[in-house]
């Protein structure tokens, strides 16, 4: 990637759309006193229905492994465990942060809950774990404190130090991440490539449950997982850094609000092992298996060691800086562009997870980027296949709303030549004609003949020889268009029907 310009500089933090703040608190409102939990404050912009939903996606109990000391010290109470989640919505994501808020004016337990939409960005350059222990979250202590609660400037919430750049590189390089986030990236594909085409999510998927002492622990997954996709993608990935599995219905409540991936404390592990609807994920025991997704196998890949983790996420955030807008992109798509761009980067062995991809994916943004475009294509026109059915493969993984590019009309060239040298690939089991001089090559190539005039066998149209011309090209009017496309033709063709 040395011809490829440095990616633009990192903002601190994103653009809200909107924000939140929902807590149990004592106060007076619009001239009345009002108490219990409740909406202390929302954007302006922010209308009664999308409140509404933000409110529905809260759940104001924390109820951590180590819950705060009767009198905790600042210190322990900015390193309290807290609930950072992140839900793909109809209005667009929303980022949900709960924090412990000390007691009530009752004696309670209390939390503050800080809210956000984010707006629909086509680049965002920031990935949303990094906003983990953002000193911009709402988390007030006390009665008092809570009570004084108000938004605050969007601008406040900036990226956090605990998960970073280097942070995540030494979490993953401290000990063999790689089986875990590829396991985490096999369950998780399907789901988030249905956000990306505008659909979603199989409801029969199981929802990802990952055994995490700490939530400090669970943000460092999620920032590692971000860093193998674009930001843009990574928005789409319903996650939590703490849940409680305790009752028989929790699962179809996470799952059902866009929940994907869940950490929950270790021993709620035993209540979900062999629940169905949930696949769990405990790091002290690694899948023994190996990824089978795209994304799976090439986060395996950049695992493998601290310096393969820096060079394949360096590489795909080069690949992300050179396009205007990635919100069409697939998971994987930018580490196969990197490992196409600098061959052996990742691994020796990737070769058809690489070519996959390229082809599966067609980035609206790549047809303003003719360096990308042309490494694509060498990549996947390069080989020296000459079986049609092996370029029909390539070309029918292809998008039908992609881009026209190099490496589409190079799959479409490669088909036609390998197709038309290949009459038993056109032929076989399927219905034709020809002219009578010919019929014995059908035969031999495993047609069924017909001594019809014209012949639709779904994509093979045949006709018996020149006097049949204007009759085919009826039929491939009507196999492009529709029947009144084919009416309006004769209309204007003299010719005896």
């Amino acid at each position: 990637m040395t011809a490829a310009p440095p990616p633009a500089p990192r903002p601190n933090g994103p653009r809200a759309a909107a924000q939140l703040l929902y807590t149990n608190v004592d106060r007076v409102a619009d001239g009345r006193a009002v108490s219990g939990w409740q909406t202390m404050e929302v954007s302006a912009g922010l209308d009664e229905a999308g409140a509404t939903l933000m409110r529905g996606l809260i759940e104001p109990s924390l109820n951590p492994l180590r819950p705060l000391p009767g009198f905790p010290t600042p210190e322990e109470i900015g390193a309290a465990e807290r609930r950072f989640a992140q839900v793909p919505t109809g209005i667009g994501t929303v980022l949900v942060h709960t924090a412990p808020a000390g007691v009530d004016t009752t004696g309670r337990p209390n939390t503050m809950s800080h809210l956000v939409l984010l707006p629909d960005e086509p680049a965002p350059a920031l990935m949303t774990a990094d906003l983990w222990r953002s000193p911009g979250w709402v988390a007030p202590f006390g009665p008092d404190r809570v009570r004084g609660s108000s938004l605050p400037d969007p601008a406040a919430l900036v990226a956090g130090s605990a998960v970073d750049d280097d942070a995540v590189a030494d979490f993953v390089a401290a000990a063999p991440r790689g089986p875990v986030l590829g396991a985490m990236a096999d369950a998780l594909q399907p789901r988030v490539l249905a956000r990306v085409d505008g659909r979603a999510p199989d409801e029969a998927a199981d929802l990802v449950v990952v055994a995490c002492a700490s939530t400090d622990e669970a943000a460092l997954w999620v920032g590692a997982l971000q860093r193998t996709c674009a930001p843009a993608t990574g928005r789409l990935l319903g996650f939590s850094t703490l849940e409680r599995l305790t009752g028989s219905g929790d699962l179809e409540r996470l799952s059902g609000i866009g929940l994907d991936l869940v950490f929950v404390p270790p021993p709620d592990l035993e209540a979900v092992w062999r629940r169905t609807g949930a696949l769990v994920v405990d790091p002290d025991r690694p899948p023994s298996t190996a990824p089978i997704t795209g994304w799976g196998r090439l986060v395996a890949a950049v695992c493998q060691d601290r310096g393969a983790w820096m060079a394949g996420t360096v590489a795909q955030r080069e690949v992300i800086g050179l396009l205007a807008d990635h919100r069409d992109l697939s998971p994987a798509w930018p580490l196969a562009v990197a490992e196409a761009c600098d061959p052996g980067l990742l691994a020796d062995e990737l070769d058809d997870v690489v070519e996959c991809e390229l082809v599966d994916c067609q980035p609206s943004a790549l047809i303003d980027q003719p360096y990308l475009s042309s490494i694509i294509s060498e990549r996947v026109l390069g080989s020296d296949c000459r079986e049609p059915a092996d370029w029909w493969r390539r070309l029918a993984a292809v998008p039908a709303n992609a881009p026209v590019t190099g490496l589409v009309d190079g799959l479409v060239s490669r088909y036609l030549r390998a197709a038309s040298q290949s009459a038993s690939w056109l032929l076989d089991e399927r219905r034709a004609t020809a002219n009578p001089g010919f019929l014995h090559v059908l035969q031999e190539n495993g047609a069924e003949v017909s001594e019809d005039s014209v012949v639709v066998d779904g994509n093979l149209l045949t006709s018996r020889g020149m006097a049949t011309a204007v009759d085919l090209g009826l039929e491939i009017i009507r196999f492009l268009l529709d029947d009144a496309a084919v009416e309006a033709v004769k209309k204007g063709v003299v010719h005896q029907y």
